[in-house]
């Protein structure tokens, strides 16, 4: 008999395979989001919890174990019937709206995608109560805490699918963008790529980073869009990472723990909204500006065989870590 219910609503606007595809396997093998993965992980630690994953579309319930299901509904609301006690509402999608209305006795935390990290942005906010907001860095932690309780929340990387590979490193640096756009810093970084540098780019093809590349300063190889259970095996075939996101639409980019725990030291833009402090240490990599150079002085300066950033990954943000923080998360809000 289960004492509680945990509801983590996990998205709305997915495209339309995600909405009307068929029902998953009953496991999670395979399946890349790191916060279902640590919600699965929360409810199997906290005795007496059933746990339930919903999403948007065409309906269907898969039992995972007998603690964990995956629901998919059009209508929110119908979730009320499990009387939830806790709700994870991740993205603050208008649609979650009749089921927070109710099941306003259940404690809530909000974590933002991307550009709606704060949930006073959204239009319909007084509709939803946030008991707490998981956020990425001081900054913005202190930007809304006079509004709401906010906790720095570092992410992590799914182990079962960013793990180290021992490969020869036919590249120097390796950019991991499927959504090759001005807010992910892809012309910020070809401008910046030093001459003679050979890049991995695991995705499709950039029109700023080919633009540069085709005037011979740089080589670089495009993936393509590619299965997240390959990008180990490519992304271990670089010497450095680097995450260059101009700050304004992303935040907490998950390329930062993936690179860590695959092992791979990472250079990191300064205005990425992340807790760059925990993230980037002497063992892991570089924090840069804009000024032009800067990118070539942090690539020279590391000494790859000389840090360790799984090591720092296994110590502070592997998935189990994250998991024991949003426990305590819960029980303070409880």
């Amino acid at each position: 008999m289960h004492k509680k219910v945990w509801i983590f609503l996990r998205s709305a606007h997915k495209n339309l395979f995600v909405r009307t595809g068929p029902s998953p396997a009953p496991n999670l093998r395979g399946t890349g989001d790191m916060w279902l993965h640590m919600f699965a992980k929360a409810v199997e630690r906290t005795p007496g919890v059933l746990g339930i994953s919903a999403t948007f579309g065409d309906p269907y319930e898969v039992a995972i174990n007998e603690r964990l299901l995956r629901i998919r509904t059009w209508d929110f609301a119908t979730l009320s019937k499990y009387n939830p006690t806790f709700i994870l509402n991740r993205g603050g999608y208008f649609e979650y709206v009749p089921l927070l209305q109710a099941a306003k006795q259940a404690a809530s935390i909000y974590v933002g995608c991307g550009a709606k990290w704060n949930p006073s942005m959204l239009s319909y906010n007084k509709l939803m109560q946030h008991d707490c907001v998981l956020v990425d860095c001081k900054k913005q932690q202190e930007e809304i805490k006079p509004k709401y309780n906010a906790s720095i929340f570092p992410k992590p990387a799914v182990d079962s699918l960013f793990y180290p590979i021992d490969v020869e490193k036919k590249y120097d640096l390796v950019f991991n963008c499927h959504n090759p756009n001005l807010a992910k810093g892809s012309q910020w970084l070809a401008e910046r790529i030093p001459d003679k540098c050979k890049v991995l780019v695991i995705g499709p093809e950039n029109k700023y980073i080919k633009h540069e590349a085709d005037k011979g300063r740089f080589s670089v190889h495009f993936t393509g869009k590619i299965n997240k259970k390959l990008i180990s095996s490519w992304a271990c075939q670089a010497r450095v990472g680097i995450v260059c996101d101009d700050g304004k639409e992303d935040s907490g980019p998950r390329v930062l723990p993936e690179f860590l725990a695959m092992n791979i030291p990472i250079v990191v833009r300064d205005c990425v909204r992340a807790d760059l402090d925990n993230y980037v240490t002497p063992e892991t990599g570089r924090v840069i500006g804009d000024k032009k150079g800067k990118l070539a002085k942090a690539l020279a300066s590391l000494n790859t065989t000389a840090v360790s950033p799984r090591k720092v990954y296994e110590n502070a943000f592997q998935i189990d870590h994250a998991v024991e923080r949003l426990l305590k998360v819960i029980k303070s809000i409880s």
